[in-house]
């Protein structure tokens, strides 16, 4: 198991001023280059070059935030490069004070939360076998940084190696590489070389010439980030309506496996329409992959109509949702092609037709909102028995709960608390046992949960080992 080298930043004012947030590894980059690069530091560099060499070459770290929030705005005077206006003045021999050009800017700074002295950022590199020499001049390197952000912005920067248990234990906002989301730059091979010579043209920007504007770094990668436990997963939304008319159609709640067994028929089918393989609609749609990774497939969650003092529980409404590492492509597509389409299952058994929601459904927003607690509807079904010796046990239901959790994309550090219990915890749903579950799942233990996270956690949430054929959808508790 390899170790991680963690470059921790602590920002003594408590205030960051850079547009994003964290700071991006290119930032970070930067930043080590200019504090070796400062004073006395550069004494150092025969032995932070090769680090920093090695660095461009890494992939993108994972990020560990403390907690942040926005300070209150301010303004500052500064001069407007807008001289042509003095040039008119003067052209035409009248005086003017270029001096007065000057415009307000905007200034938004951000506060960090934390105890005194806690790193506020933290870096991390999957490294293997490093030797002590090469620790140390990491440390050198780290030692030199003096700012990060804004010029105002001081900062310091310590170093470590981790092992896996003490990276799961940090405290904080994970931010993991992913192949969609937010997007920030970071150092590829080349970044140093290209920094330095941004340096060099800086210094020599103005000339008999002119000014020379080209100073701005070209080399750099851009690497998309998501933040853990806030995975947003692409999804398509239906509602349901009965195949022989437009009224809406109620199917019966405790038979949610038909429902989602009738969208998997449906989408298998599009996308094979749209040219898609056997092989990876198996895999992708169908789930049959033995060799797959768990959760890379789709989803296809019905909801129970909750959330209403006259709730009954019936299904008028779905979801079809792709994992969180998706581009959310065939979601997008699946949008457009089978709104309209009717659907059924295997042999053309029942069915419905698919419509779109009116653009204000309160009870769709209780799937696909933000919250800090949610509450199954349809039962989590667990991956493991819960019994000791032929008895409940409160102990092993938790940990299968949270292990269930982790494995749908919610770690345990974002659990604050749960609690478990058979009868349903939305007016009109159904108790955990009474809910149809697929074959394979039925000798399983079942439960309707709530989870607190300790963050808030944005729809839709899925968990168990259901999660993909209907059973173990939540909804947002206000």
């Amino acid at each position: 198991m390899p170790d991680w080298l963690s470059i921790a930043v602590t920002f003594p004012n408590g205030r960051y001023h850079g547009h994003e947030w964290p700071p991006s590894p290119a930032r970070l980059f930067q930043a080590l280059l200019a504090g070796v690069m400062t004073g006395r530091y550069r004494e150092r560099w025969e032995e932070a070059s090769p680090i920093l060499e090695w660095l461009e070459r890494q992939p993108a770290p994972v990020i560990v935030s403390g907690a942040t929030h926005d300070a209150k705005a301010y303004r500052l005077a500064v001069p407007n490069n807008d001289l042509d206006v003095a040039a008119r003045e003067w052209r035409k021999g009248r005086p003017y004070d270029a001096s007065l050009l000057r415009t307000l800017k905007a200034v938004w700074a951000r506060e960090m939360g934390g105890g005194e002295g806690a790193p506020h950022v933290r870096y991390l590199w999957a490294v293997e076998d490093a030797p002590e020499d090469w620790m140390a001049r990491i440390r050198a390197l780290a030692d030199c940084l003096h700012t990060l952000g804004w010029g105002i912005d001081m900062a310091y920067a310590d170093t470590a190696l981790l092992g896996e248990p003490e990276v799961r234990q940090l405290v904080g906002e994970r931010w993991l590489p992913a192949s969609g989301g937010e997007t920030w730059n970071v150092p590829v091979k080349g970044s140093l070389e290209d920094l330095r010579a941004v340096y060099e043209r800086f210094k020599n920007r103005i000339g008999a010439g002119g000014v020379d504007p080209d100073t701005r770094p070209i080399v750099y990668g851009a690497q998309a980030y998501r933040r853990e436990g806030q995975e947003i997963r692409p999804w398509a939304k239906f509602s349901l309506l009965r195949l022989d008319s437009d009224q809406p159609l109620a199917h019966e709640g405790r038979d949610a496996m038909v429902v989602a067994a009738w969208l998997r028929h449906a989408c298998a089918k599009a996308l094979s329409e749209e040219g898609e393989s056997v092989d990876w609609i198996n895999r992708y749609v169908h789930g049959h992959d033995p060799d797959g990774a768990p959760g890379q497939r789709m989803s296809f969650a019905p909801l129970p109509f909750i959330g209403h003092p006259h709730s009954d529980g019936r299904i008028r409404r779905a979801l079809v949702i792709e994992p969180a590492e998706s581009q959310g492509k065939a979601a997008e597509l699946l949008q457009i092609k089978l709104v309209g389409e009717a659907i059924t299952g295997d042999g053309g058994k029942g069915g419905c037709r698919l419509a779109m929601p009116e653009a204000q459904d309160s009870v769709l927003k209780l799937y696909v909102g933000r919250a800090n607690v949610w509450r199954s509807v349809t039962p989590m079904v667990l991956h493991g028995h819960n019994a000791l010796r032929g008895k409940l046990s409160i102990h092993k239901t938790e940990r299968l709960l949270l292990e269930a959790l982790e494995k749908s994309g919610y770690p345990a550090r974002l659990v604050e608390n749960i609690a478990f219990q058979p009868a349903p915890l939305w007016r009109g749903s159904e108790g955990a046992r009474s809910i149809r579950v697929p074959q394979h799942l039925a000798h399983w233990p079942r439960y309707h949960v709530e989870v607190r996270f300790r963050e808030t956690v944005q729809g839709p949430v899925l968990a168990g080992i259901g999660r993909h054929c209907g059973v173990g959808v939540f909804a947002a508790w206000k």
